[in-house]
């Protein structure tokens, strides 16, 4: 499971995903049309406040965050070597700073009652969502690097696919986000996993597999 192959092309994808959908939220400054639809289905499968949901809407809050981090070290070490945890840390950083520059400009209500029905009613900015933008950095750390050989790899692979369903599936569940909200954050964050990426390769030995992978062709 490499999808950096061709990491340029997979950064002009999730920029465009992440303007397309962010400026969608902008303007419409409420659900797009299929977000209402998308969270009643779901809320009808796994129920409007399961405990499952809100268990996990703590794991990015302090102090379990750190633990999160940890794990997704952990993950990002065993695929993708010493760049992993690195390139985590420093993208946990920036998707911080960038939610609380984004919050201070910009204002999108999250999901209210007379829509879905609603866990917790926040009138905080519903994007950025500061839970997506650190699942997806997480995450993204682990996925995007290049993948080291072995079947251990692989299966963290698809541990970390696992935990952003997983959070897509809380926030929404819990009617906290619309799901144009949470995707639109996942490729923002992505977006600055895959550029530390490629800022760290340029610094790292040419015969490195980091460079290999990110520098090809440049």
């Amino acid at each position: 499971m490499d999808f950096l192959s061709r990491p340029h092309w997979v950064a002009s994808v999730l920029m465009l995903i992440g303007i397309v959908l962010a400026s969608a939220c902008l303007i419409v400054a409420g659900p797009l049309p299929f977000d209402i639809a998308i969270t009643r289905a779901l809320q009808a499968v796994f129920g409007e406040t399961p405990r499952w949901a809100e268990v996990v809407t703590t794991t990015t809050k302090s102090p379990w965050v750190w633990l999160t981090l940890l794990i997704g070290g952990g993950l990002a070490f065993i695929r993708n070597g010493w760049h992993g945890p690195v390139v985590m840390l420093v993208a946990f950083g920036v998707i911080k700073l960038l939610d609380l520059g984004l919050r201070a400009v910009f204002y999108v209500p999250k999901p209210l009652p007379e829509w879905v029905p609603v866990a917790a009613i926040s009138h905080s900015s519903g994007f950025p969502s500061t839970f997506a933008l650190v699942y997806a950095a997480v995450c993204g750390a682990v996925l995007l690097g290049p993948r080291q050989k072995g079947s251990l790899s692989l299966w963290v692979s698809w541990v970390a696919v696992m935990m952003l369903v997983v959070g897509l599936l809380t926030r929404v569940v819990l009617g906290g986000h619309w799901m144009s909200q949470v995707l639109a954050c996942y490729a923002i964050a992505f977006l600055v996993v895959l550029a530390l990426y490629v800022g760290l390769a340029r610094f790292v030995k040419p015969s490195n597999a980091l460079s290999t992978v990110f520098l090809k062709g440049s």
